[in-house]
């Protein structure tokens, strides 16, 4: 309903008012420009919770929020595991 588009989004209650009018949406990039207006609404009057916010595959997954911080801790600590992992199992040999 946002751009015309298929994608993976968290549904808000503009999502949910347009799924239950029945209402089909145009083709990109009509529908975009349908909800210019209804973006610009929305920042002047303060109201981000009726932005579109994509989610992709994951965002079923997500339970709670938490801080950038925590997330950006988890992502290194586990980058830098995989890469001792691959340390563990890679062996390279400089003979010829």
């Amino acid at each position: 309903m946002w751009t015309g588009k298929t994608v993976r989004a968290f549904h808000n209650e503009i999502a949910q008012a347009w799924a239950e009018s029945g209402l089909p949406t145009m083709e990109t990039p009509y529908q975009r420009i349908l909800m210019e207006d209804f973006f610009a609404s929305a920042l002047a009057a303060g109201r981000q919770d009726l932005f579109f916010n994509v989610a992709g595959q994951v965002g079923g997954m997500l339970k709670a929020r938490r801080p950038a911080k925590d997330i950006m801790g988890d992502l290194v600590t586990g980058a830098i595991e995989e890469i001792r992992r691959l340390q563990r199992n890679v062996h390279i040999s400089l003979a010829s």
